[in-house]
């Protein structure tokens, strides 16, 4: 008997722990949605290009970014923790994030929806040590 195939969310991490945009925006569905708080961003340019501009504000600005990612599923969706280790000068960060995905019915299946969600304390946290290295994120 074949397994099956492994869920979408696994390859999306991957891709983004990778910096693999051109493999992110192959797992996402032509009408994707991604909810950033108030913030909806629809299509998988859109959706890809704010990843990428995240990671290219972080090269540009921090002497190192390493991403790993853990992925929960559960009751038909899956949840990605992010995390990002951040390094500028002799100060380390670590940030940590959630994503709730939600799949369409193609064949095969890809992501219709991303939610982020801030874990308590982390954005504060990370705002704070922006500062105190002295850059700023926007």
């Amino acid at each position: 008997m074949t397994p099956p195939p492994p869920h979408p969310a696994h390859a999306f991490a991957a891709a983004l722990d990778a910096d693999d945009f051109a493999t992110t925006a192959s797992l996402l569905a032509p009408d994707v949605a991604y909810h950033l708080g108030d913030r909806v961003l629809r299509g998988p340019e859109a959706v890809v290009a704010s990843y990428a501009e995240s990671a290219a504000w972080g090269a540009a600005n921090l002497d190192s970014v390493g991403y790993e990612s853990a992925v929960h599923l559960a009751s038909g969706r899956a949840v990605i923790t992010f995390t990002d280790h951040l390094l500028l000068g002799p100060n380390q960060h670590t940030y940590r994030c959630e994503q709730y995905l939600t799949l369409d019915d193609s064949q095969p299946p890809r992501i219709a929806n991303v939610t982020h969600r801030e874990l308590p304390g982390e954005r504060e946290a990370l705002t704070a040590w922006f500062a105190l290295v002295g850059v700023s994120r926007r």
